[in-house]
């Protein structure tokens, strides 16, 4: 992130938008109303510099430049920005003279608000212009809204600069921001510990879990090294680290990153010891329960101001739901792509739902069309696995002994070269929660907990198959909540 330079700051961007003129329903205008503070600092997207008037291309994490006045060739070397029929938002004192006021057809004008829309929390940095320029010849995303490779590869370098001045061999990150900050590799960050090793010359290499390998296979990271699931039988951070020593002599020096994490609980530590303090100031006497109390009310009421000044929101995360298709269902966690439905193609939908602030999920595997003999036998493996997986969640019954029996109906079919994750995970107020199904995990279930049951079968030349149950662990066997069909004649898909 960068610190700039603003000198006008929209209040509110879009004001008032006038209807199309009856005359002319073919045209619009629209107008932006902005009162502006003066030497306002700001933080936007790194390399982004914003003046008086600036020009943004859908998406803006990849089509973000400097001021209309500046060159763009230094911060962007990737396809050319497309500035052809623009939608101009002017303010409000220019709309009313008119001055070089823009009009344009309707449609064009919904797909240039409509990208804007898409920008979603971004679109903070856009409302701090006086003039925006909007393409109307909108791109179509990526798979990921990232930047060329070359960006990266510049990133990795500017690091590798950094760690000679620290005399540094390499340096581990394992905070998800920094690993797309510095890699452009975007992924979904679960309890799964991802890293990556940045040595002193050269290119990186990534430690990642098994369900993330064929999407790694896709960017330009070629050296990698995975391990099945978490939590598995040894220590996942603990195994990043000896991959680490294994690629070079003990005594080398390695740099780690603070975890924010950590950072941020000794500030909150700090700041229960003084509120437990200032209770007592005012109190007097006082129990040691009410001193909790107090400290706690306290602690909770400044975590969720600061989580609503970052995001908007209190302590209410959202759920995003997933739709694989065709080769790309091949990737447990797949993200949006511009590739069309195809007959044949396996679709996976993944939905969840909260109640009371407990989670449940549901996913549910199709066959757009009609499916093929070997589509037939992968979706079979899956379904022997997801029943068995089901069946086990009983009282009694060990975590990693269930995780074993279900995937074992895949190994029998033939498909363990395409197992990329365990059976499942607790499941509650969190998405992802202990116990784990698992290899590692020797949690004894006792009847009442709850877990997802999602073994999934990927084959990267074809695509995959996962059904997701939240299932209830009895006496006798394990209660699926979800009631939606799981037999492949109930998940046919007519296009």
């Amino acid at each position: 992130m960068k610190d700039v330079k603003c000198t006008n700051e929209a209040n509110k961007l879009l004001k008032t938008i006038t209807r199309p003129r009856k005359t002319n329903p073919n045209r619009t205008q629209i107008e932006a109303n902005s009162k502006c503070a003066q030497g306002r600092r700001v933080r936007v997207c790194s390399g982004l510099a914003i003046d008086d008037t600036l020009t943004f291309d859908y998406p803006l994490a990849r089509f973000c430049g400097r001021s209309a006045t500046e060159s763009r060739e230094e911060l962007f070397a990737g396809p050319a920005f497309l500035l052809s029929r623009p939608l101009l938002l002017r303010a409000k004192s220019q709309a009313r003279t008119g001055t070089n006021a823009m009009r344009q057809k309707r449609r064009e004008f919904l797909r240039a608000v409509g990208s804007l829309a898409a920008l979603g929390p971004s679109g903070r940095a856009v409302a701090r212009t006086r003039a925006i320029t909007l393409s109307a010849a909108v791109t179509e995303p990526e798979g990921q809204d990232r930047l060329p490779p070359e960006w990266y590869k510049k990133k990795i370098k500017q690091v590798q600069g950094e760690m000679e001045k620290r005399r540094l061999d390499g340096l581990v990150l394992l905070d998800a921001h920094n690993v797309i900050y510095t890699t452009g590799y975007f992924h979904i960050s679960t309890e799964r510990p991802l890293g990556v090793l940045i040595p002193k010359s050269g290119d990186p290499a990534l430690f990642i879990p098994e369900l993330e390998v064929d999407q790694v296979k896709l960017w330009w990271v070629k050296d990698y090294e995975s391990y099945f699931d978490y939590p598995g039988p040894v220590n996942r951070v603990r195994w990043i680290f000896e991959r680490v020593a294994r690629r070079g002599p003990a005594n080398r020096r390695i740099g780690i990153e603070t975890p924010g994490v950590m950072r941020r609980a000794m500030h909150f530590a700090d700041f229960a010891v003084q509120a437990g303090r200032d209770f007592i100031t005012l109190n007097g006497r006082v129990t040691e329960d009410q001193i909790l109390k107090a400290t706690a009310d306290a602690l909770a009421d400044k975590m969720s101001r600061e989580l609503r000044s970052v995001v908007g929101v209190t302590i209410d995360a959202p759920f995003g739901g997933l739709v694989p298709f065709g080769k790309r269902s091949a990737f447990p966690h797949a993200v949006a792509s511009k590739d069309r439905l195809s007959r044949g193609d396996a679709l996976i939908l993944s939905l969840g739902a909260q109640v009371g602030g407990y989670n449940v999920e549901c996913e549910r595997s199709f066959s757009v069309g009609k499916p093929s003999e070997y589509a037939r036998r992968l979706f079979d493996a899956m379904l022997a696995a997801h029943d068995e997986g089901a069946l086990g969640l009983k009282d009694g019954a060990v975590a990693e002994d269930v995780d074993r029996r279900a995937l074992d109906q895949i190994r029998k079919a033939g498909f363990e070269q395409f197992l990329r994750h365990r059976t499942g995970h607790g499941i509650g107020l969190e998405g992802h929660e202990s116990p784990w199904i698992a290899e590692g995990d020797k949690t004894v279930l006792r009847e009442g907990m709850t877990f997802s049951c999602e073994p999934g079968v990927y084959d990267p030349q074809f695509g995959g198959f996962r059904h997701s149950e939240t299932v209830v662990v009895r006496k006798d066997r394990g209660e699926i909540l979800n009631r939606y069909p799981t037999r492949l004649e109930d998940m046919l898909i007519e296009i």
